[in-house]
């Protein structure tokens, strides 16, 4: 990563988490994996939550199609997400962190991952009685498999590559 700037790591890898994201959609959306209802997810990156008066837009978001049969026409969802990702940056660390994550936990998300570009991790978080549970740990090379994606290996270090020739 050198010579990319925190801020540029952090859209790279949302770039790159999103291709991600709808490969592994169409994974199951296909496949139809044990635990999943046919269908999949719908995925959407840079999506503006409204809940109340509170508004967040989330880096990357996902929706089980049976809780969201279609997606909306614009940017706006008022149903909460299944997963959210956000791409932790210097700048944005600790508003995802000390702001976002108790919204997240307010709303029902029920899975949050916490990926940091400048560290090469990956926290994940499942919300259990209301309150965020970290259920994995990952970092540089590590294979993950984890919620909501627990049958499918996702190659962290794939993550990481594409930021090397940025």
């Amino acid at each position: 990563m050198a010579g990319c700037t925190p801020s540029r790591a952090r859209l790279v890898l949302i770039r790159v988490l999103a291709q991600r994201w709808e490969w592994i959609s169409a994974v199951f959306t296909n496949a139809g994996a044990a635990g999943r209802a046919a269908g999949g997810y719908w995925t959407n990156r840079k999506s503006t939550l409204i809940r109340d008066t509170e508004v967040l837009v989330p880096d990357l978001t996902g929706w089980r199609r049976e809780r969201m049969p279609r997606l909306p026409r614009d940017h706006r969802f008022e149903v909460v997400p299944d997963w959210v990702c956000e791409i932790l940056s210097p700048s944005t660390a600790r508003t995802d962190r000390v702001v976002k994550m108790p919204i997240y936990a307010r709303y029902g998300v029920s899975c949050l991952w916490l990926v940091d570009p400048l560290v090469r991790t990956l926290e994940v978080f499942a919300l259990r009685d209301g309150r965020w549970t970290v259920i994995g740990l990952f970092q540089e090379q590590d294979l993950v498999t984890v919620e909501p994606f627990a049958e499918i290996a996702l190659e962290l270090g794939g993550l990481w590559a594409d930021l090397e020739d940025q």
